[in-house]
C-alpha cells in the first residue's frame, strides 16, 4: 500500500518542532519562499531626512534605493529505504510507519544541527561569552583537557550582552546543549529558578536572567581559533562546546517543499522503496549580527 503523502506531510513539518522546540522561537520567513526553495526577502531602503522648522526649499527629492534579500535553502534527503515484501506479511508491527518516523527523525535532527549553524556562522568574538568556572572535563565530542564550567554569572553576562545592543528583553532564548545544562544546574538559585517557571506547551524548561532555556544534546563547537564549525566537521582534541543566546525576532527560520517518495512494488527489490526530502533554511537577520550571541566552553 501506498503512502497517504497528504497525511504525512503535515505529521513531518510538526515533528520538525517537536524535535526542535526552539525552532519555532524565530522570525518566520515562510510566506517569502519562492519555488519552495529560493528566499526573495524586499528590503526597504533608508527613509526619507526630516527636518524641522525648514528653511531652505524646495526641499531636495531624494529616490529611495530598495534592496533584495536572496538565499537557497538547504535540502535534507534520506537515503532510500526498503522495506521487503515479507516484512509486510510477517512482521507485528508497521514498518513502513515506523521507517518514516525514524527517518524524518533523524532528518529533522539534522537539519536542526545546520540551522543553528546559520544562525551563528558569523557571530563576532565581541558577541562571544566564555565560561568561567571551575575545572571540568571538556565535552566537545573528541576533545581533551579541561574546560571552565558554565555559571549563573556567565548567563547573566549573555543577558548584559544583548542589554548593551538595546534587543528587547522579551523573546530572549538560550539554548544549553545537555552537558553544559547539567553543570548549570548544579547552582541551587539555578535549580530554584527552573523550578519556577517552565513552559512545558513550548518546550522550555524554566527562565533564567530573562532567557527561556531550551535543551538539545548538542549544540555549536567551535574550534581553538573561534570558529564555528559545521556540524559534520571532524572533530578536534581543543573544540570548545558552546550554547547560542539569541533574541527570536534576529534569526529567521524559512521552510520549503516537503516530499515524501514512496515506489511500492518494486520487482528488482521485491519490496517497496521510501525516501524523504526537506527543504529548510535560515540565517542571522541582521548585517551586524546584533541579537545574537554564544556561550563558549573554554579552558
Amino acid at each position: 500500500m501506498a503512502v497517504n503523502k497528504e497525511m504525512w506531510r503535515p505529521d513531518i513539518i510538526e515533528s520538525l518542532f517537536k524535535s526542535n522546540a526552539w525552532l519555532s522561537r524565530s522570525f518566520n520567513a515562510d510566506e517569502y519562499v519562492v519555488g519552495g526553495r529560493i528566499v526573495h526577502i524586499p528590503q526597504a531602503g533608508a527613509p526619507s531626512n526630516v527636518e524641522r522648522n525648514r528653511v531652505n526649499l524646495p526641499a531636495p527629492i531624494v529616490k529611495r534605493n530598495d534592496t533584495d534579500i536572496l538565499y537557497s535553502l538547504d535540502e535534507y534527503t534520506s537515503d532510500p529505504r526498503l522495506i521487503p515484501d515479507i516484512d509486510k506479511k510477517e512482521l507485528s508491527y508497521d514498518k513502513r510507519q515506523s521507517v518514516i518516523r525514524e527517518d524524518t527523525g533523524k532528518m529533522m535532527e539534522v537539519a536542526g544541527d545546520n540551522m543553528l549553524y546559520n544562525w551563528a556562522k558569523n557571530v563576532p568574538s565581541g558577541f562571544k561569552v566564555v565560561t568561567t568556572g571551575g575545572n571540568a572535563a571538556a565535552t566537545a565530542p573528541g576533545a581533551t583537557g579541561n574546560r571552565k564550567i558554565i555559571t549563573q554569572a556567565d548567563v547573566r553576562k549573555a543577558q548584559t550582552t544583548l542589554n548593551l545592543q538595546n534587543v528587547p528583553k522579551e523573546g530572549r532564548v538560550l539554548i544549553l546543549p545537555s552537558n553544559m545544562l547539567d553543570q548549570l544546574m548544579s547552582d541551587v538559585e539555578v535549580q530554584k529558578l527552573f523550578q519556577m517557571v517552565i513552559n512545558v506547551k513550548e518546550g522550555s524548561l524554566g527562565r533564567v536572567w530573562g532567557f527561556d532555556i531550551y535543551e538539545r544534546s548538542s549544540v555549536l563547537i567551535e574550534t581553538n581559533g573561534g570558529t564555528v564549525k559545521l556540524p559534520e566537521a571532524a572533530s578536534a582534541t581543543d573544540d570548545n562546546e558552546c550554547a547560542l543566546f539569541y533574541y527570536e525576532n534576529h534569526v529567521e527560520r524559512a521552510l520549503g517543499d516537503v516530499e515524501i517518495f514512496d515506489n511500492p512494488n518494486q520487482a528488482a527489490y521485491y519490496g517497496d522503496l521510501i525516501s524523504f526530502l526537506l527543504r529548510l533554511g535560515g540565517r542571522n537577520r541582521r548585517e551586524d549580527n546584533k541579537g545574537v550571541g554564544l556561550i563558549c566552553a573554554r579552558a
